[in-house]
This record gives C-alpha cells, structure tokens and sequence, in this order.
C-alpha cells in the first residue's frame, strides 16, 4: 500500500516551521515529523536489502550519517516513486551503487 502524505517541506518554508516551533515549543510541525518518519523508512528499507545490493549506500553512510535525512536525492526517490519506502530503498541504493561505479 502506498502511503498518501504530503511531501516535505521546502526550505522557504523554514520560517513557518520557526513560527510553528514558537507557537507550540514542544512539538515539532507534522509536516516535519511526518518527512523524517518517511526518510526513516527509506533508511529501514535499504537495511532490508540484500549485502550486494545495499554496499555502496552502507559505504555513504558510514561516511555521512546523516545521509538519510539531508540528502536532496533521497527525498525525490521518495516522491518520485509515490512516497512508497521500499521502492524508494531501492532506487536510492541503486544510486549510491552507480554513483560508486562512476566516481569511486
């Protein structure tokens, strides 16, 4: 099943999320959790893979550990693959297997 959510927040709207962080100082906005519960997803996800196939995102991340979260490339899998963790997984460790082939 595809999970409908909407899509993080872009970085102009980093001044609603400081108005928001005011306004209510013990919780974050949903928008903001509900992103990083899917990027952890993501995370889970490529755990989930096979070694071969998971290798070169491992090696991108133990190099940048919070890949995960701050990677512009993570979030458009996400989106691009209708907000669907496992199939994002995927493509994102695809990425780091072909951006290793190319750039070592």
């Amino acid at each position: 099943a595809t999970m409908n959510i909407t899509p993080p927040l872009a970085p102009e709207d980093e001044r609603s999320i400081w108005v928001y962080s005011n306004t209510h100082p013990n919780r974050r906005p949903p928008d903001v959790e509900l992103a990083e519960a899917r990027m952890a997803q993501v995370e889970r996800e490529v755990g989930l893979l096979p070694e071969r196939d998971k290798r070169s995102a491992l090696k991108a991340l133990c190099r940048h550990p919070t890949l995960f979260v701050s990677s512009a490339h993570a979030v458009l899998f996400l989106q691009s693959e209708d907000f669907d963790p496992r199939v994002a997984g995927r493509r994102l460790a695809k990425y780091w297997e072909k951006r290793e082939a190319m750039f070592g």
